[in-house]
C-alpha cells in the first residue's frame, strides 16, 4: 500500500486527489496539510512512502517544503505539483529534491502513474501537460547537500549581480574564496551560469525576497 500525504493550500484540489487516491487498490491517503510548515510537523508524525507538494502555499512554499523533507525524511519521495511549467520550476523543484514533477491539469491517470513510478524508486519521472519530458532535466538532482552558510550568502549576492571582487568586499573574504565558493554552488545545484543562478532564485522565490529586503541593491 502506498501512503500519500497531501501538501497543497486549496481545500477543494487537496479533497479530489484525495478522493482519486483512495479509489485505487494500492494507495491511500494518510494526512493532508495547507502549507510547508504544517506539513513538515504532521509528516514526521506520520508513515509516509510520497508527498505531493504544491510548490505555491504561503508561509513554507513547495520549493523549502521539499527541501526540508529531503533532510529530515530521506526516505520520502517528493511529487511537485504547480499551474506553471516553465523550465525554471522544473529544474528548481527537481534540485531541491523532488523525484518528479507534474503540472495541475494532467490526467488522473498521469498522476497516478507518477506516484507508482516515483514510489518504486525511479530516479525521476517529470510529467509536464500530457507528455513525459525526462529529457528537461539530468536524471538524478545534483544537489547532494544543503548550501552552507557562507554559500548561500555567495549565492545571494550573485543573484543581486555583485561581481566576485564585490562579493569578496562584501562578506570579508579573498576574491579566491568567493570563486571558490561559486564552484560549490555549481556543483550542489548543477547549475553553471549567473543566469541559470538567477532563473533558479526566481523560481524558489529568493530573489523576490532579496529585493524587498535589499530595495537599494537589487
Amino acid at each position: 500500500m502506498i501512503r500519500v500525504f497531501l501538501v497543497d493550500d486549496h481545500a477543494i484540489l487537496r479533497a479530489g486527489i484525495a478522493a482519486l487516491i483512495a479509489s485505487e487498490s494500492d494507495m491511500q491517503c494518510v494526512g493532508q496539510a495547507a502549507d510547508g510548515r504544517e506539513a513538515l510537523e504532521a509528516i514526521d508524525a506520520t508513515d509516509v512512502d510520497v508527498a505531493l507538494v504544491d510548490l505555491e502555499m504561503p508561509h513554507c512554499d513547495g520549493f523549502k517544503t521539499i527541501q526540508l523533507l529531503g533532510q529530515s525524511a530521506p526516505g520520502i519521495r517528493t511529487v511537485a505539483l504547480t499551474m506553471h511549467q516553465e523550465r525554471s520550476h522544473v529544474q528548481a523543484a527537481l534540485v531541491a529534491g523532488a523525484s518528479a514533477f507534474v503540472a495541475k491539469h494532467v490526467a488522473d491517470d498521469k498522476l497516478l502513474q507518477t506516484i507508482r513510478g516515483v514510489e518504486s524508486g525511479s530516479s525521476f519521472l517529470c510529467v509536464v501537460g500530457d507528455s513525459a519530458v525526462a529529457e528537461v532535466m539530468p536524471r538524478r538532482p545534483v544537489l547532494h547537500e544543503p548550501l552552507s552558510k557562507r554559500e548561500q550568502q555567495v549565492l545571494e549576492l550573485l543573484v543581486l549581480g555583485h561581481t566576485n571582487r564585490e562579493i569578496a568586499q562584501a562578506i570579508s573574504i579573498g576574491t579566491k574564496s568567493v570563486e571558490t565558493y561559486r564552484s560549490r554552488i555549481g556543483q550542489k545545484l548543477g547549475l553553471r551560469t549567473r543566469a541559470e543562478l538567477v532563473q533558479y532564485a526566481i523560481a524558489i522565490g529568493l530573489l523576490q525576497q532579496l529585493v524587498q529586503r535589499f530595495p537599494d541593491v537589487a
